[in-house]
């Protein structure tokens, strides 16, 4: 998921082109010269001048010379606005005997198209491929001439298919119209964007050599069903983008694969449902292919042996199959591969760390991914992501884990896994995120190996039987971390108050441990926004949290508050949001602090969730 949502217009010129199609009027349409109106009152002006130089004549006769020229102007001017009138009505009827005229040849050329014809014949005239193609013929300002034969209406069909493509998706509701349905060319109904960092994006239709290339419309209101059948006839397509727009349906057709020369499939974010048709087997210029959250289902052998894949992001589907050798050998240039939170199921295939161009591979939440960890055999720099998180991986972490020294993240949680930590995790030196967490790792203390990795951020051992305390070097080594997850484990003794060090600490979560003394006063100055310590033997007021002058409050406080019986003092709702009592899971038990993660921008991590309700987006 990379395309932010924070884009901007850089240039809202609607402009226009100059029409380059001749009318479809004849050349042998009637002209009137008549005089306009505004020519008889100019010439009566000059009559009236000129009189006043002539020899006057009697009051009477001069008074009756007035009258005569003032009923003169009345009676012309009235045959003027007749005439007027009259040729109104019949310009009138003769630009509807002409949108009659260029209805008929249009639909004639259309139905010739066995796929547009079909479609038209198919559906009734509220349709979208009717408003369509009555837009072109009566309302489209271009007013394109009429083809007779497909050799010359490349052009036709194409604006045919980017207005039915408009009608299609509530185009009138769009957030930006792209210029669509207006009079300019059909290769301009684009509009130029900026992001943040000054980055130019083109979105809309363009062209090369006036065939349509792209058509990348994301988030921008667009609802409906894809009219995907007709953009297919566009076949000259090398990026198809409509990501992020939410309430677009439709099925990718079996004919996609007439898109030869196609390169991008970007449908992230919709409810497009269906399987990916065999003939995508075909699509060898593929290079892209982002479709995930949406309601997709099947296998997805006809996509795994494209040659020239470089991201493939296929996550919050329902796909399914065995994840096996078969997946995606044969791309050298593939860099992201995410199949996460999908039906898939078999083993992690050890090709995808052999000799691989992977950065980013994500196959968290298939539930039936199992079996023991891959060797890594070869030391290597180039993945900087390894999710495999909820799935039912089992067996212990191999020391050659020690071989990826490029990773940054890597996410082993809610599995089946034993054995000791390995010290290979301490090789990982540019780790910013490890979470190990919910695994039945023998017993011991957080381990040694941690202190090395100076680039952590996000820390969790969360339930994986640490015990002893929790060591000073945390608060004094890992001064960049913004998540420390301690919790449902063993640990014992004071909390230490080289925590306090940590800067930029947002989230700490202890709870459910044995830890006993108080909260030091120093976390004043920590940045928290969640701090929970439930099930401890923690004693104390934690009220100073969340005093007044306090620059930096609490958000969410989870404390053995309780009514029942209460070890620490704490206002519940004004400092505390949760008072457990004794033995009650005060509904923390669940939290995960990798809770459904989202990763933006090149696996930046955009917010922290911890359930469905509880999301943070940091202020640091």
């Amino acid at each position: 998921e990379y395309l932010g949502s924070s884009i901007t217009t850089m240039n809202d010129d609607t402009g226009s082109n100059d029409v380059k199609e001749s009318d479809f009027v004849s050349d042998d349409a009637p002209v009137h010269s008549l005089p306009t109106p505004e020519e008889v009152r100019t010439n009566a002006a000059i009559r009236s001048s000129e009189s006043g130089s002539a020899e006057r004549e009697t009051r009477a006769r001069h008074r009756n010379r007035k009258l005569g020229i003032c009923g003169a102007i009345l009676c012309a001017l009235g045959l003027i606005i007749s005439l007027s009138i009259f040729l109104s009505d019949r310009g009138t009827s003769s630009k509807d005997e002409e949108d009659a005229l260029r209805e008929g040849w249009a639909k004639s050329f259309l139905l010739k198209d066995p796929l547009i014809g079909t479609a038209l014949e198919d559906n009734g005239e509220d349709s979208p491929h009717w408003r369509a193609m009555n837009w072109l013929v009566r309302d489209d300002p271009l007013r394109m001439k009429i083809p007779r034969n497909s050799e010359n209406g490349e052009e036709f069909i194409q604006r045919y298919i980017l207005t039915l493509l408009y009608f299609s998706t509530e185009g009138e509701n769009w957030n930006n119209d792209m210029r669509f349905l207006t009079k300019a060319d059909t290769c301009d109904w684009n509009r130029r964007f900026a992001d943040g960092s000054e980055n130019i994006f083109i979105l809309g239709a363009r062209c090369e050599n006036n065939v349509v290339k792209q058509i990348w419309i994301p988030s921008n209101g667009l609802a409906g069903t894809l009219p995907f059948d007709e953009l297919t006839q566009l076949t000259s397509l090398r990026t198809l983008g409509f990501e992020f727009n939410q309430n677009l349906e439709g099925t990718i057709p079996d004919n996609i694969s007439d898109l030869s020369e196609l390169e991008i499939i970007s449908l992230s974010n919709n409810i497009f449902t269906g399987i990916l048709p065999d003939s995508m087997a075909a699509m060898t210029s593929l290079k892209f292919l982002m479709i995930d959250d949406n309601d997709f289902s099947g296998e997805i052998k006809s996509v795994v042996s494209l040659p020239n894949l470089e991201l493939v992001y296929l996550e919050d589907n329902f796909f399914e199959g065995e994840i096996d050798d078969s997946f995606f050998p044969e791309a050298p240039m593939l860099k992201h591969l995410d199949l996460s939170d999908n039906g898939f199921s078999g083993t992690v295939p050890p090709h995808f760390f052999v000799e691989s161009s992977l950065e980013v591979l994500d196959l968290h939440g298939n539930i039936d991914i199992e079996g023991n960890l891959p060797q890594f055999p070869v030391e290597q720099s180039n993945l900087k992501v390894l999710a495999l998180h909820e799935n039912s991986i089992s067996g212990h972490i191999p020391p050659s884990i020690g071989n990826l020294k490029g990773l940054r993240h890597l996410d082993l949680s809610y599995n089946y896994l034993t054995g000791f930590i390995t010290d290979a995790v301490g090789d990982l030196k540019e780790l910013e995120y490890l979470f190990l967490g919910s695994n039945d790792f023998n017993e011991g203390g957080i381990p040694f190996f941690i202190k090395d990795l100076g680039k952590l951020v996000d820390l969790s051992l969360k339930k994986t039987k640490r015990n002893n305390v929790i060591p000073l070097w945390i608060g004094t080594d890992l001064e960049q971390l913004r998540l420390l997850d301690l919790g449902a484990n063993d640990l014992s003794g004071n909390i230490p108050e080289t925590l306090m060090n940590l800067t930029n600490l947002v989230f700490l979560l202890l709870n459910r441990n044995q830890l006993t003394g108080a909260v030091p006063e120093g976390f004043t100055n920590l940045p928290l926004e969640v701090f929970v310590i439930d099930h401890n033997n923690i004693s104390g007021d934690l009220n100073f949290l969340c005093e007044a002058g306090d620059t930096n409050p609490l958000d969410y406080m989870v404390a053995d508050c309780g009514v029942n019986n209460p070890e620490v003092t704490c206002e519940e709702g004004t400092c505390c949001r949760v008072c457990c009592n004794d033995g009650d899971s005060c509904k923390d038990r669940e939290w995960q602090a990798n809770h459904d993660p989202v990763w933006e921008n090149a696996y930046e991590r955009s917010y922290y969730g911890f359930d469905d309700e509880l999301k943070w987006v940091p202020s640091n």
